[in-house]
C-alpha cells in the first residue's frame, strides 16, 4: 500500500524530514472507538489490486463481504472535503474542516507535555515559533 507525504513544507516526502522519528505506534485499547481496531479492520477490508491508502468505497457492500473498497484511489476533492463531510453526515455541532482537526491534534499533544521536537517531527512543522501560532 503506499502513501505520499509531500506537501508543501515537505516536497520530498518523509526522505526531506530531518528526523529519526519516520515509524509511528499504535497501541490497542480497550476504548469502544479505539484506532488501533479501527486502523485494523480497515486495512483488512481495502481492495488489494489498489495500492492507495484512501480507496473509493463500494456502492453496496456488507459488513461480512472480504473488500470494501474499489480499486481506485479516493480523489483530491473527497479527501479536501472529508472532516466536513463526516461532521455534517454524524450531524455534529459543528462542521469541523481538515485543518482544525489537525490544529486540535497538535494543541491536545503540546497539552499532553509531548515535546515540541515530538510533535514537529509528526505534524511536518519546521520551526517551533510555527507551533506557537497554533496555540
Amino acid at each position: 500500500m503506499s502513501h505520499d507525504e509531500m506537501s508543501k513544507n515537505h516536497p520530498g516526502g518523509l526522505n526531506d524530514v530531518e528526523s529519526t522519528e519516520k515509524e509511528a505506534r499504535m497501541y490497542e485499547t480497550q476504548d469502544q472507538g479505539d484506532g488501533y481496531k479501527a486502523l485494523k479492520l480497515y486495512l483488512q477490508k481495502v481492495n488489494p489490486n489498489c495500492t492507495a491508502f484512501f480507496q473509493y468505497p463500494k456502492k453496496n457492500c456488507a459488513a461480512e463481504d472480504a473488500v470494501w473498497y474499489e480499486a481506485r484511489p479516493l480523489g483530491i476533492h473527497s479527501l479536501t472535503k472529508m472532516m466536513k463531510n463526516i461532521s455534517e453526515e454524524a450531524n455534529l455541532s459543528k462542521v469541523y474542516t481538515n485543518h482544525c482537526v489537525r490544529a486540535t491534534a497538535i494543541t491536545l499533544w503540546s497539552n499532553a507535555g509531548i515535546s515540541n521536537r515530538h510533535i514537529m517531527a509528526i505534524s511536518g512543522h519546521r520551526s517551533e515559533q510555527s507551533l506557537k501560532l497554533r496555540s
